[in-house]
């Protein structure tokens, strides 16, 4: 009785050894298709991120901030903060909702056109978009910073989209 009690028992235990081994392979298996599943989505991102720091690249190569040259022009300038924002907000005093603005060769329909966004290009040179809420344009405009920290313009190239 004893000896079968203990076939018994080695056989129960051989089954219980060969289930888990069984149940191990399947979730080692399982596991392996999903890290397989997650490396290529993770091959997929890469590349996306790839392709965005490319695109990145093109887009802010005519840009003041990363043109190093640009900004060495006008470091002995004593102008607080950062010169886009200082250039924006004077170009930003241009828009008169009661006047038209001086910098923009065209008149609008309904308002006066005001400048929206401005993107300094280098240096020298800035690009700017303008509306009126109807009609909307670009303009390109040549600036100069004096000694007395004042901002000139000149205007280089418009154009002007419209609804009509």
């Amino acid at each position: 009785m004893k000896k079968s009690l203990f076939l018994y028992l080695f056989v129960f235990t051989l089954l219980i050894c060969l289930f888990q081994l069984v149940q191990g392979n399947n979730q080692f298996n399982a596991l392996s298709a999903e890290i397989q599943k997650l490396n290529k989505k993770l091959d997929k991102k890469n590349e996306y991120i790839s392709n965005l720091e490319t695109v990145n690249e093109s887009c802010t190569y005519f840009d003041y901030e990363s043109n190093q040259e640009a900004q060495n022009y006008h470091q002995g300038k004593n102008i607080s903060g950062s010169l886009e924002k200082y250039i924006w907000d004077d170009l930003l005093s241009y828009n008169d909702p009661e006047n038209s603005n001086s910098l923009i060769p065209y008149k609008g329909d309904e308002t006066n056109f005001m400048i929206n966004k401005v993107k300094l290009l280098n240096h020298k040179w800035l690009i700017a978009d303008f509306s009126d809420s109807k009609n909307w344009g670009e303009i390109t405009l040549r600036y100069f910073i004096n000694e007395d920290n004042t901002v000139e313009y000149e205007l280089m190239d418009a154009l002007i989209y419209s609804t009509k």
